[in-house]
């Protein structure tokens, strides 16, 4: 994760930025007064997975040139205030339903719900051979994607879950052919069981300016 967080004085402040905060990192800004008290006032940018939050603080004394703060605080600020009208939950009829939404959008990141072989129209697994299944599941996958203004070259990190290693080769193959030649970053997990007679589900996340 990149981070990054500026403070501009309104009145000639030199600005001092620094990545790769950890949580108790401290920025400092010099004021042009020195040894003074100055009335300023301070704006933030938070450039976080590159893409950026403003956020600003108002009139702000400056003591002893020195405006000090912790990372910690401004993140989480940031995050509440923000957070309500940065994300938005989607749904399409071309993906199976449940208590959940198809995919949750925060800026331009697009996280999918698991999908797995379920037909949408039914709500029952397509059928219990793994290969057609998994068909189904990026069926879902892909359908949830354009809900949500992206396309399958978005896809940035995919989690496959299955019932059985002994179907990794069947599922590499149909999910090699749906995405190829894009290969997001991948991880395959073995689980003892899925719901609803599933072998196998994909967990999918997506960048996208488009989306945001």
């Amino acid at each position: 994760m990149r981070r990054m967080l500026c403070l501009r004085e309104a009145h000639g402040g030199r600005c001092q930025s620094q990545p790769g905060l950890s949580t108790r990192s401290r920025l400092s800004l010099s004021s042009a007064a020195s040894h003074q008290s100055s009335p300023a006032t301070l704006s933030c940018v938070l450039d976080l997975h590159g893409w950026g939050w403003c956020y600003n603080f108002g009139n702000t004394e400056v003591l002893n040139s020195r405006f000090t703060f912790h990372w910690s605080q401004i993140a989480c600020r940031s995050s509440r205030e923000l957070g309500s009208s940065m994300t938005r939950f989607v749904t399409t009829p071309d993906a199976p339903d449940g208590p959940f939404s198809h995919a949750a959008v925060v800026g331009p990141w697009v996280f999918v719900s698991g999908m797995g072989g379920m037909d949408p129209r039914t709500r029952e697994v397509v059928s219990d051979d793994i290969v057609e299944q998994t068909k189904q599941s990026l069926a879902n996958v892909m359908a949830i994607l354009k809900a949500c203004d992206c396309r399958p070259d978005d896809i940035v990190k995919v989690v496959v879950y299955l019932t059985d290693m002994a179907d990794y080769d069947r599922v590499n193959a149909v999910y090699l052919n749906a995405l190829a030649p894009h290969k997001p970053a991948r991880t395959c997990v073995a689980v003892s069981s899925l719901p609803a007679r599933e072998r196998m589900k994909l967990d999918v996340t997506a960048f996208s300016a488009k989306s945001s």
